[in-house]
């Protein structure tokens, strides 16, 4: 049982190569490094990839960095909102059932099932898979589905969807062989439903080879794969790298710019796209100090981070987030040095718990805007300390090589107890 044959079923899992979730990969990559063998098993498409797998049958296998992965074709489909997403999450869950009975080449029978879906229709089929092989099933909650839906997507608890969901959910939760989640307190979601089990709390976290240290800082307006027009030479700039959607709160962000008006010479980047960015330049239009950028590759986020001078991040003020968050784009934030305008109520706080900025309550707009002008006071030297202690923090608590030992280690164990 020292080597491992390990499944991991998640349908918006990417790679380096293809984007833009990476969870999963990173984990693989550290147990594969370990001597595990590791398989994949992601959908041909969603609105996260950059580069879509051309799968010509069912599924198609291939090997990245070690890695095994099954693409299992799906319905296409570009944006979040589409109906055909809400398809296609039914259309991998009932191709998942083909594996307890065929399997790509090469495609080893497991010793584990890990299971980690967004809509939980996927946990039928992987207990399914788990007790065909008579292996223990891990059930791993990154965003709490249907809560989610619930308190960011306007859904009603009583649609239909909804009961489907929690049903699917509460069955994992009571069936599966392991819990684990990468939000800090989801341990207290599980006690709300009347469950008493423990949960093994792995957070995202950051690959130390994956990115350099933070490059020098560019001249600005920018990186020079990446200008900035209309940014001045000595401005200060508060960052935000990811989507531009309606759950990161940057409205908040915006309307603090308009707090701080033209003399301030402090000017706001938005680097990336979403669904919301046509609201969000709408509401920037006499904001002449709001720029915006289209996304970049992952390995350019830290050139781009290089030229911020803070980084914000927010979420809006809703129960869900009381029980943790764990976004990527924060620990590159940490990774990358520059400090942190954190915006999110929430009880677990790793730039507090870091030191590496400043906290504000969700949705106030002239709170965000004193954080802005108090680290636009400090002293350069005084904001790369700041930055030094988030980088510390996420090599000492994030790094993804400790927290796979600590993954594999619960999943040894609960495999030891089904024995």
């Amino acid at each position: 049982m020292s080597k491992l044959k390990i499944w991991i079923i998640n349908e918006y899992a990417g790679s380096p190569y293809h984007g833009m979730t990476y969870r999963h990969y990173y984990l693989a990559r550290e147990w594969v490094r370990q001597g595990h063998k590791v398989t994949i098993i992601s959908a041909s498409n969603s609105h996260f990839l950059r580069k879509r797998p051309r799968v010509k049958g069912i599924w198609k296998s291939e090997l990245i960095d070690g890695i095994q992965y099954v693409w299992i074709k799906v319905l296409p489909y570009r944006s979040a909102h589409q109906k055909r997403r809400a398809i296609k999450w039914i259309e991998f869950a009932i191709k998942l059932f083909l594996l307890a009975v065929a399997r790509p080449q090469r495609m080893s029978r497991p010793d584990v099932i890990i299971s980690s879906p967004t809509a939980p229709f996927a946990v039928l089929p992987a207990a399914v898979l788990a007790s065909r092989f008579r292996v223990p099933w891990v059930f791993e909650v990154r965003d709490i589905w249907p809560l989610t839906l619930i308190e960011l997507g306007g859904f009603g608890s009583s649609h239909p969807v909804i009961r489907a969901m929690a049903c699917c959910e509460r069955f994992a939760l009571t069936h599966a062989d392991m819990l684990v989640s990468n939000l800090p307190d989801y341990q207290q979601y599980v006690r709300e439903q009347g469950i008493r089990r423990p949960v093994l709390y792995v957070p995202n976290g950051v690959a130390q080879d994956a990115q350099p240290e933070k490059p020098e800082k560019p001249e600005k307006p920018g990186p020079a794969s990446s200008p900035w027009p209309g940014v001045p030479p000595q401005a200060f700039v508060v960052g935000y790298a990811g989507t531009l959607g309606h759950a990161n709160a940057l409205e908040h962000l915006i309307e603090a710019v308009r707090h701080l008006g033209e003399t301030a010479n402090i000017h706001a980047v938005l680097v990336g796209d979403g669904k919301n960015v046509v609201a969000l330049r709408e509401q920037a239009r006499d904001l002449p100090q709001v720029h915006f950028i289209p996304p970049v590759p992952k390995d350019e986020v830290p050139q781009i981070l290089a030229g911020f001078d803070a980084a914000f991040i927010g979420l809006p003020k809703r129960k869900i987030f009381s029980y943790g968050v764990s976004p990527n784009k924060l620990f590159d934030y940490m990774k990358s040095g520059t400090a942190v305008i954190f915006a999110i109520e929430t009880e677990v706080n790793a730039v507090q718990a870091a030191g590496c900025g400043v906290t504000v309550p969700p949705e106030d707009p002239a709170a965000i805007a004193e954080a802005i002008r108090s680290l636009a006071a400090m002293p350069v030297e005084a904001r790369q300390v700041m930055g030094q202690r988030g980088r510390e923090f996420v090599r000492r608590e994030h790094d993804y090589a400790l927290l796979s030992q600590r993954f594999i280690q619960q999943i040894k164990k609960t495999i030891q107890e089904q024995a």
